[in-house]
């Protein structure tokens, strides 16, 4: 059975931060926000845009509406690869 060497193991972390500066901030905004809805910290209900509710001084939702995915697993993955 061949053996891998150590420069052929992929770190997570050095390739977190490799990503370019933009990629990493909406990254991790998106994965953020999608961990703290499966935790049921925060209810998708509050990140969608509504423009009575922004009007009201709810801005957040001016940009988290791009960041949830919904539920994590396969799908949320994807939709941050694709992105």
């Amino acid at each position: 059975m061949p053996q891998l060497s150590m420069d052929a193991n992929v770190n997570l972390l050095d390739w977190y931060w490799d990503l370019p500066t933009i990629t990493r901030i909406y990254f991790t905004g998106a994965f953020a926000t999608t961990a703290l809805c499966a935790l049921d910290v925060v209810s998708p209900y509050m990140l969608y845009f509504n423009s009575r509710q922004i009007a009201r001084g709810e801005v957040w939702r001016l940009g988290t509406n791009f960041l949830f995915f919904g539920n994590l697993g396969i799908d949320f993955l994807f939709h941050a690869f694709f992105v």
